[in-house]
């Protein structure tokens, strides 16, 4: 699946090619405060922990009140970003409203911040799922939507990009929901909302993907490798 971060080897010298783009380039430290442009602060954050942290506001987009004034949030936005959300990428060259590199947590912004994430092609690629679905859960507040794509398994793609990560499946999220017997990985609680295995459009596919609507186990148990799937999506909500 074509990646909405781009090119993991580019992200070591993002930082240092943005300062002559007209960005302001932020520097995080613990608890301090992270200001775009004007002084607002767009529900930035210096959330670090340890080890220093980057993220660029990039101006020429949008006002630091515009982005203040969303409450969704879309990672890894791409080629793809979305008007009604804050667009956050790893590389300046796909004009992103904020520019950061999201295997670095915690990520740059205040603590039940958004009211949505959406989260599209992305999760495969990060090194630690678990980490990253309890930072999804730091900056959503309760009751917050998360939207998810990711490849299933079963997909030649899901091996094809050597990007890819994670190889997930449709009970993949089980273990933030406390619907898995290892849910103790962590503490973060999500909601399933939906979830739902998608397929090509061959006709022996709308056959597998009634099969899988209502027994995806089954399919996954059964008939994966046989008919294999495209990708799955996932609403999950935050639960605090």
């Amino acid at each position: 699946m074509v990646t909405a971060l781009g090119s993991w080897r580019a992200s070591e010298h993002l930082f240092a090619s943005t300062k002559s783009m007209s960005a302001v380039a932020v520097r995080r430290s613990r608890f301090c405060s992270v200001h775009a442009g004007d002084g607002a602060t767009a529900g930035l954050s210096a959330h670090a922990g340890a080890g220093s942290m980057n993220a660029t506001v990039m101006s020429g987009m949008r006002t630091a009140e515009e982005l203040a004034s969303l409450t969704a949030l879309n990672i890894g936005s791409g080629a793809r970003p979305f008007a009604d959300a804050v667009n956050l990428d790893i590389t300046s060259d796909t004009n992103p409203d904020i520019v950061h590199d999201v295997r670095e947590l915690p990520w740059p912004f205040e603590s039940d911040r958004f009211a949505e994430l959406r989260a599209i092609d992305v999760l495969e690629h990060l090194p630690d799922l678990v980490a990253t679905m309890e930072e999804i859960h730091r900056i959503c507040g309760a009751g917050g939507r998360v939207q998810i794509v990711v490849p299933h398994f079963s997909s030649n793609n899901s091996y094809t990009d050597p990007t890819h990560l994670h190889h997930l499946g449709i009970m993949s999220f089980d273990y933030f929901t406390g619907e898995h017997q290892h849910s103790y990985y962590t503490r973060c609680r999500f909601r399933t909302v939906s979830r739902k295995i998608e397929f090509l459009n061959r006709p022996q596919d709308r056959v597998m993907s009634r099969l899988a609507a209502r027994w995806p186990v089954l399919y996954e148990r059964r008939f994966a490798w046989i008919f294999p799937a495209w990708l799955m999506r996932f609403e999950l909500e935050v639960l605090k």
